[in-house]
């Protein structure tokens, strides 16, 4: 089978109804409770729309994972009509990204990619190589490393709980760990370039150089500058 008879692959998002106090808590200070939540809506919004606008181009299956709950209000007004949206399951990370791989393969052996919605400035060729990879059986697991020693992307043809479930989650050694454990057990890796994932003061200092003199980065995440020029005119 080639890449272009494959099935569409799964691209997921696992998002935060924007509740001030509850998402960007490491951004706390120096951004308020309330602003902290603003600049996740901005980024989440970006990034779902930005990768509904590049359907045409690599056709996938967009399904978002949400909490606290599918019914809410907020994700029903604001999710891109391209985007399917359930209930993410689990009492933490690992549990829920578990939970969202293996009920994805139970439905279909078309390869899952999940990406995070804090990286806003992430171009959709880093997502379309992953798949890529996938799809055509040159890698079984692809990772795209963040700054912070996690990874921004996670991408699988089978399910493989024991890469969550043995790995401490959000830390500096995620990445690393889950190198070693897919090692471990055969897989093949495909690692993506490092991009950066804002999760505290200096990312967020690093992400406002990024954006500085680059339009096309612009182009990705038009509500994140719109905040963005705010906060520094404020």
């Amino acid at each position: 089978m080639t890449v272009s008879d494959a099935e569409p692959a799964r691209l997921v998002v696992m998002a935060k109804e924007p509740v001030p106090g509850k998402v960007k808590t490491r951004l706390v200070p120096p951004l308020s409770e309330e602003t902290a939540a603003r600049l996740y809506e901005a980024f989440l919004l970006d990034v779902l729309d930005y990768a509904a606008a590049g359907a045409s181009e690599s056709p996938l299956e967009m399904l978002c994972f949400v909490t606290p709950d599918s019914r809410s209000r907020w994700f029903r007004k604001h999710l891109p009509g391209a985007w399917r949206f359930r209930t993410q399951s689990g009492d933490d990370l690992a549990q829920r990204m578990v939970h969202c791989f293996g009920s994805l393969f139970e439905e279909g052996p078309a390869p899952v990619v999940m990406r995070n919605s804090d990286s806003p400035t992430l171009p959709r060729s880093l997502v379309s190589e992953a798949v890529t990879r996938l799809q055509s059986d040159q890698a079984d697991l692809v990772l795209g490393p963040d700054r912070g020693g996690g990874y921004y992307l996670v991408g699988l043809r089978t399910p493989r709980p024991e890469l969550f479930e043995g790995v401490t989650m959000s830390t500096a050694s995620m990445h690393e760990e889950t190198v070693r454990i897919a090692t471990d057990l055969g897989l093949r890796v495909h690692e993506l370039p490092q991009w950066l994932d804002v999760d505290n003061e200096a990312d967020l200092r690093a992400l406002e150089e990024e954006l500085q003199g680059d339009a096309e980065a612009w182009s990705r995440c038009p509500r994140t500058v719109r905040l963005l020029e705010e906060l520094d005119a404020g």
